[in-house]
């Protein structure tokens, strides 16, 4: 009879316990949800404070919608946020959200999120652009891939680079924008009417404001032709295939390499649409003349010759230079 007795005041003490601890346990609170669009099956980052840390089992996430609720799964949990998954079946809309804490000894009161869970349809594929540059606002409906079905949302157009996203709109709710494409806007009237180039064959190209500085690179969507001894450099646009066009006068020969260890040379290239005669051309290094070529030496379109011999090269670097009656070009390393 005393032992039953014993057992039955330690349950009411368990219980008073359990109560005492629940009334002192705080409620969390949340302050932010991201992102702001969710899809179903994504993540979703909740900030606030009263969160357990590495105990994700003890936070209970409700979603309310109507009379409809939904359990969120939480996936990790810190102090000051938690990591949850959004339902896949979930329909778009708006949610409220609410939060409690329960455990074996502990419970918290519901605490209800200020900010509502949105839920929209996955954002689309970026753009798909077929030109990446304009030169004036009514192009902007040419520069997509056809047959795109999406919707575009665009920043407004600035002089230089800007930037477009694409979405649709699902059971009557517009989905999450897309990662954004870019492309360039260079009206004639703020550009230069010519490409500015590094080199002949560029590394880089660019678009440059008629008044100031500012340059804009644009050496990814550079295109060349090489026509006899001439290339030209220039964009498309949809409607100007030739835009900011800039034409290259080229040498017949150039020195394409110099090799300064022993045996010491230098390799001539022809390229040019033409055989070409080398005589009385001249080579110098930094210094001085270094050779002439005092006989006819024939190089054909296309082909290269190799010029083997004591060129006095500097190992550290040198400019070498061929001299011919048209024309001259120079290589250094």
């Amino acid at each position: 009879m005393k032992f039953s007795l014993l057992i039955a005041l330690a349950l009411v003490s368990l219980t008073s316990f359990e109560k005492i601890q629940a009334r002192r346990f705080p409620s969390p609170s949340i302050t932010e949800i991201q992102p702001e669009l969710v899809s179903p099956g994504e993540e979703i980052i909740i900030s606030g404070s009263g969160f357990i840390k590495n105990f994700a089992s003890a936070h209970k996430l409700v979603l309310k919608q109507g009379k409809k609720k939904f359990k969120l799964q939480i996936l990790s949990s810190n102090a000051n946020s938690l990591t949850a998954l959004a339902p896949g079946d979930l329909s778009f809309g708006d949610y409220e959200l609410a939060i409690k804490i329960k455990t074996r000894l502990l419970k918290s009161r519901l605490a209800r999120a200020k900010q509502r869970l949105r839920i929209r349809p996955k954002a689309p594929a970026a753009p798909q652009l077929k030109f990446q540059i304009i030169k004036e606002p009514e192009e902007i409906d040419k520069i997509f891939v056809e047959n795109n079905e999406f919707e575009h949302h665009f920043t407004d157009l600035k002089l230089g680079i800007n930037s477009v996203s694409n979405y649709y709109t699902q059971d009557g709710f517009q989905s999450k924008t897309s990662e954004p494409s870019y492309f360039y806007y260079l009206p004639e009237s703020e550009i230069s009417p010519e490409l500015e180039l590094t080199q002949e064959d560029p590394i880089s190209s660019f678009a440059k404001k008629i008044s100031g500085d500012e340059k804009f690179d644009i050496s990814s969507h550079t295109l060349e032709e090489k026509n006899q001894l001439e290339k030209s450099f220039f964009v498309k646009t949809p409607n100007d295939a030739k835009y900011l066009e800039h034409r290259v006068k080229l040498t017949p020969i150039i020195i394409s390499e110099i090799h300064a260890k022993e045996p010491e040379s230098i390799t001539l290239l022809n390229q040019s649409l033409q055989s070409f005669d080398l005589i009385n051309c001249k080579v110098y290094d930094s210094l001085k003349q270094r050779h002439i070529f005092e006989e006819e030496l024939i190089v054909e379109a296309g082909e290269s010759f190799q010029l083997s011999k004591n060129l006095g090269i500097n190992d550290d670097g040198d400019d070498m230079k061929l001299e011919c009656s048209s024309f001259s070009t120079s290589l250094g390393f």
